[in-house]
């Protein structure tokens, strides 16, 4: 009898097992870095103020995500980013920085978004990326 009211030391092992187990499996997980092939700028009423001074053709926008580059045979290029787009909404979300976007598309590598983006004149362009895993030199880029 004394021994089904004091605890059980399997059980106690089983649940430090447990817990160990859980711990190690996210030690040892694999990171998986998303990579869209864009290098952006967060848009603010400076840069935008300078960007139409310099850019006749520059959207009329009041915030958002200035893409500079593209990069050839990127998931961004196949989905038709250009430079000089303005990101407005990515994945139905207004967006106002990269790190928006960033935290939108973490861990979610080969799922499609529809992105919202002003180009030169005003014209509203949806697109739909999908991101694809990053290796080393694309992230050392």
């Amino acid at each position: 009898m004394m021994l089904l009211s004091q605890p059980s030391r399997f059980g106690m092992y089983c649940s430090m097992l447990g817990s160990y187990l859980d711990f190690s499996n996210v030690l040892c997980r694999r990171v998986v870095w998303p990579w869209l092939g864009l290098k952006m700028l967060d848009l603010k009423p400076m840069v935008i103020a300078q960007l139409k001074e310099r850019l006749s053709s520059f959207p009329d926008v009041s915030k958002g995500v200035f893409v500079s580059v593209v990069a050839p045979g990127c998931p961004a290029e196949r989905a038709g980013f250009a430079p000089g787009d303005v990101v407005i909404e990515f994945d139905g979300k207004q967006v106002e920085s990269v790190k928006e976007i960033i935290d939108i598309v973490w861990g979610k590598v080969g799922r499609p978004f529809e992105v919202l983006v002003q180009r030169a004149n005003d014209v509203s362009v949806i697109l739909t990326v999908i991101p694809e895993e990053a290796d080393g030199q694309q992230l050392s880029a």
